[in-house]
């Protein structure tokens, strides 16, 4: 019989098992980090496998060895305390074998464990993992200005209280994920975010005025020559005057507490506000019927206006006129506006991207059947063209599996598209006094140029008398832009 080198207890089944288990686990896993070295490439999949399901075996192989060790001596009726011999020589080489053992581990986890770590701080363990969940979220962030900018470093923030509070709501919403009992669309929780303060403010200076920003636009009508009118804005940033020591602008909602009741999840309604002076004194501002409501209220801040800066999804119209301006999309084939918004607006209705996308070219076709069939021919090339480019668009802006687009997350920015500004600049909320705010277009912005279809140009500095595009819209004055041009 061949001499046993270790204690009596470690020769049984379940501790052999779990040796066994151990030290695949962790020779699979020093492979996997010399795979993942060599490639040079970061793999979502692989970096599960490494990081978090490897360790996971390998401390459950370690768990069984004593577990073993123990059911033998129960077996035995021993009760007894093990005690440790070195002058014995099987205790000695087992004492080594433990003591190496335990010192490469503490090594191999200390690594293993900074490892894990930065693997679930990174961009693709947020976007990846729940691929089908988060693809919205970080296929939009790739196309923003803030693409550079780590997810965690808004949605988490700094420090261990933060990462233990995330991945302890993580677990949540892991479960979510494996049951399929997840909200479609995801959206951020009304309350519970971290504040525009925290997010935004370690990079961007609020104490900056920025004054006048300028803007081009450039816009198409939908007409059969997709007319083209084109205007430039002053937008009243502001920000803190130093000089005067006094906010103003846009700014100046950050820099004085402004509380908000709203009474829907996306916040865009509402009916009261109140407005902390820096003496002290308040004001209330409200809609017809509206009081002050039960719970806790909102504080204005960044994010209460910049809302979809990482992850904006494209309005069809504001695309199709870009690609447009860009030259993706032909403006010389015939009501190609018209035909690019109905095209979207038909994919919008699959309930997946592949039928998605195979409608646009479909509806595009139909389009131009009922409308202009002499189009299809002679634009047949330029066409091919559109269809693509509106089919990038749509793998951009559209997530029919999620229920996720741009009418589903409202852009806050603005009143165009959806509410804004005029949640609560709508000339319907009134103080006591009977002062209103008001939803004068000079309030927030100046007009400085404005170019008409004819490709004539008007400007002044001071200000012009904003133009609508369509002469015959008459009502346009007393209706708010986002309930003709949302969703």
């Amino acid at each position: 019989m061949r001499k046993r080198r270790l204690i009596e207890s470690f020769y049984n089944w379940i501790s052999m098992a779990g040796a066994l288990i151990a030290l695949t686990a962790f020779g699979v896993t020093l492979t996997m980090m010399m795979l993942e070295w060599a490639s040079g490439r970061e793999n979502i999949y692989l970096g599960i496998v490494t990081y978090i399901a490897m360790p996971a075996v390998l401390i459950f192989g370690l768990l069984l060895i004593p577990f073993g060790m123990w059911r033998v001596r129960r077996k035995e009726q021993r009760a007894d305390l093990p005690t440790l011999d070195l002058n014995n020589p099987k205790h000695r080489l087992t004492a080594t074998i433990f003591t190496i053992g335990s010192m490469v581990l503490i090594v191999f986890t200390s690594f293993g464990t900074y490892e894990v770590y930065e693997f679930s701080e990174s961009n693709a363990f947020c976007g990846e993992t729940c691929h089908a969940v988060m693809t919205p979220q970080a296929t939009t962030n790739q196309h923003s200005s803030h693409a550079e900018v780590e997810c965690v470093t808004c949605h988490v923030g700094s420090g261990a209280t933060h990462y233990l509070k995330a991945k302890l709501n993580g677990v949540n919403q892991l479960i979510g994920v494996l049951t399929g009992d997840y909200a479609r669309p995801v959206r951020l929780p009304a309350h519970g975010m971290r504040t525009g303060k925290e997010i935004c403010q370690s990079c961007h200076v609020p104490e900056n005025d920025h004054g006048l920003y300028h803007q081009h636009f450039e816009r198409y009508k939908m007409n059969k020559k997709s007319s083209r009118h084109v205007y430039d804005l002053l937008i009243d940033v502001g920000g803190f005057d130093r000089v005067s020591g006094e906010a103003n602008g846009a700014h100046w909602h950050v820099f004085n507490k402004v509380e908000y009741a709203a009474t829907d999840e996306l916040m865009q309604e509402i009916p009261w506000m109140q407005v902390t002076y820096t003496d002290q004194s308040t004001r209330v501002f409200a809609v017809e019927g509206a009081s002050k409501p039960e719970g806790a209220l909102h504080n204005v801040d960044c994010t209460t206006c910049h809302n979809r800066k990482g992850h904006e999804f494209a309005t069809p119209f504001h695309a199709v006129d870009a690609a447009i301006t860009k030259g993706y999309i032909s403006h010389e084939i015939p009501r190609i506006k018209a035909a690019s918004i109905e095209a979207l607006a038909e994919a919008a209705k699959a309930e997946d991207k592949t039928n998605g996308l195979a409608a646009i070219g479909e509806a595009l076709r139909t389009y131009y059947d009922d409308e202009d069939p002499d189009v299809l021919d002679e634009f047949a090339s330029q066409l091919d063209v559109a269809t693509q480019s509106l089919k990038d668009i749509y793998q951009a802006n559209y997530y029919p599996e999620m229920k996720s687009n741009w009418t589903s997350h409202p852009n806050n920015m603005g009143h165009f598209y959806a509410p804004g500004c005029a949640r609560c600049h709508d000339g319907k909320h009134q103080a006591d006094d009977g002062e209103t705010l008001s939803y004068e277009c000079s309030g927030c912005h100046t007009i400085i140029a404005y170019e008409n279809p004819k490709g004539e140009l008007t400007s002044d500095l001071t200000g012009l008398e904003y133009v609508h595009p369509d002469p015959d819209e008459e009502d346009w004055t007393d209706t708010p832009c986002y309930e003709c041009h949302g969703p």
